[in-house]
């Protein structure tokens, strides 16, 4: 097999392929031996036909069939020898099946291969804000509370009893009910700084590296992104009317998040891969921010 590869724009690459007749044999003899049980042959059983006879009277679907398992075999065997991990299906090309060889062109983009040095994540800048919960929070809770309550049982706002909140939200007392939304507000009022510190962490990451993108995988982002903002519109009983006016910003927008989304996720893996977190493609994002906090929270 005779493999030429070219680099073309960004992470383009282009496959040039040969493999000649005697390297074909085999894939040749299953074809022919897989065709027999199917083609039907004038003065043979089913699948008795020598193999001559039925490359001879079907050529083209021989051919075709050759062609079919050649060119993913071979392909793979490519991307094999050169150690590439492409990112999208290739665009195959300039396929030529002559004296019993195949050549093939198989044009794709690879993944970037990325490196980061360790002062790009160690050292962003983390501000860590003191949480309280305040009595007018609770206040406010029981506010919310009454109004569900009165709204159950018709009555007036004002004819619900802090009592009443305290029992109804199965609280024996005061006490007890002021010490557990206390607690269910700075636990969220924590989830909070947490979510706008890993916010932090990804913009400086984002606006610290440079990266070049697979185009493929931008687009099939974004194609995910258009089709759930729109499904979400449709379940909001938007009018497709509507919708329409509003596609090509949706298009814009998820454009530029699925940019962020593919980028953030190459940093992230190339930040796993230096570090050697054991991660999956699911649980990259919350597997490195989790390692990053650990370590920014120190300093």
């Amino acid at each position: 097999m005779e493999k030429k590869l070219e680099k073309l724009n960004g992470l383009k690459r282009r496959l040039r392929i040969a493999v000649e007749a005697d390297n074909l044999k085999q894939i040749k003899e299953r074809v022919v031996e897989r065709l027999k049980k199917q083609v039907k042959i004038p003065g043979f059983r089913e699948g008795q036909a020598p193999a001559d006879i039925v490359e001879k009277r079907h050529p083209d679907l021989v051919r075709e069939e050759i062609i079919k398992e050649a060119i993913p075999f071979y392909y793979e065997e490519g991307l094999s020898s050169y150690g590439l991990k492409p990112v999208s299906l290739p665009t195959i090309k300039d396929v030529r099946y002559e004296g019993g060889g195949i050549s093939f062109t198989a044009e794709f983009e690879i993944e970037p291969q990325l490196e980061i040095e360790e002062e790009v994540y160690k050292n962003i800048k983390l501000s860590v804000r003191s949480l309280e919960v305040r009595d007018e929070e609770i206040a406010q809770v029981i506010k919310s509370i009454k109004k569900r309550i009165a709204g159950v049982i018709m009555k007036p706002e004002g004819e619900i009893t802090d009592n009443m909140v305290f029992s109804w939200s199965g609280y024996a007392n005061e006490e007890e009910f002021r010490e557990a939304v206390g607690a269910e507000l700075y636990i969220n009022k924590t989830i909070q700084r947490k979510r706008e510190m890993e916010d932090t962490i990804v913009r400086a990451l984002l606006e610290k590296v440079n990266v070049n993108l697979p185009q493929a995988l931008i687009e099939r982002q974004k194609k995910a992104l258009v089709n759930s903002e729109i499904n979400s519109l449709r379940q909001r009983r938007v009018s497709e009317e509507d919708i329409k006016k509003y596609e090509d910003d949706i298009q814009n927008k998820s454009l530029e998040m699925a940019r962020k989304n593919v980028k953030l996720y190459y940093i992230l893996e190339a930040i796993a891969r230096k570090e050697n977190l054991k991660f999956s493609e699911d649980n990259i994002y919350e597997t490195v921010m989790s390692y990053l906090l650990s370590i920014l929270l120190k300093k």
